[in-house]
């Protein structure tokens, strides 16, 4: 079933951001996947270090920091209590939206009158979609996380004295929305897209974007030849920054300090497995950055 032209947008997909070179690929996907007339794009700019223009995220709409946006925690609930549409997506910047079969398939799901959220991934530890990429009816989560303090924000429960920190209950960004979905008699309908093609994903860009900003480019490389989770931002970053300065010529580089070739020598100065590992790795974002670009080129 494949989405009518609708005068009204039925979809708002909205993100957080720290970084305009990452969030203009995603935003083009975005574009490109979905049909222009059935969506309503926000992309929340949550840093006052940089500057965000609107005009490089054409059919999207800027949404900047307040008394009410203080950080991403505080835009996703504040973006769910301003939704107009009847369906609401969360996507992270740094999954990329490539297939438009999505979209008519969680329609689908959503003929259920069951079915509140249809998520294309989820966490591993725990039945929850997080904000990797959900699509919600607005209106029953508005009703059901009325009752819900903080929302979406992350949270730790079970905290006492003599209770050690093993057994507190850690929930992070969405997991007690989703908890509290499942509890009101809804479902959440996880289609486990994770090994389809219809999403590119690179994990661990934005998070690691930061750490560098932090600690300096001298102490980044250092610590991600030692780090898995450094190594792979690393790899990410370089591997979207010369996909990005293809796409979008002659504009405003990607602003991250390393090349391919530093992600390379920083994968053999591992040991042999971790060697392998890595440059798999690698293998696999660069088969997804060239699939982005055939769609986007």
């Amino acid at each position: 079933m494949s989405a009518p032209a609708s005068a009204v947008p039925r979809l708002t997909v909205f993100t957080s951001t720290v970084y305009p070179d990452i969030v203009r690929v995603w935003n083009a996907c975005i574009q490109s996947a979905l049909p222009r007339d059935d969506i309503r794009v926000e992309v929340f700019f949550d840093s006052s270090e940089s500057r965000l223009e609107a005009h490089v995220l054409p059919g999207a709409v800027v949404v900047r920091r307040s008394a009410r946006r203080r950080d991403f925690h505080d835009a996703y609930n504040d973006a769910l209590v301003r939704a107009d549409t009847p369906y609401l997506a969360f996507v992270d910047t740094d999954v990329f939206w490539l297939s438009p079969t999505v979209w008519p398939r969680a329609l689908r799901e959503f003929e259920r009158p069951e079915v509140a959220a249809v998520s294309c991934f989820s966490r591993q530890h725990r039945a929850s979609p997080g904000t990797f990429a959900v699509i919600m009816k607005t209106d029953v989560y508005r009703s059901v996380l009325a009752d819900v303090a903080g929302g979406f924000d992350p949270a730790i429960e079970g905290i006492a004295p003599g209770i050690p920190p093993g057994l507190w209950r850690r929930f992070d960004t969405g997991d007690r929305a989703a908890q509290a979905i499942v509890q009101a008699g809804y479902e959440i309908c996880f289609l486990n897209l994770e090994a389809e093609v219809a999403f590119v994903r690179f994990d661990g860009l934005t998070l690691m974007r930061k750490a560098l900003d932090w600690i300096g480019p001298a102490n980044f490389l250092e610590v991600a030849g030692g780090s898995g989770g450094h190594w792979n931002g690393l790899a990410g970053n370089a591997v979207l920054k010369r996909l990005h300065d293809r796409l979008f010529p002659g504009g405003t580089p990607f602003n991250f300090p390393f090349s391919m070739g530093d992600v390379v020598r920083e994968s053999f100065g591992a040991g042999p497995r971790a060697c392998a590992s890595r440059l798999a790795r690698l293998a696999r974002l660069t088969v997804g950055a060239r699939r982005i670009w055939r769609v986007l080129s």
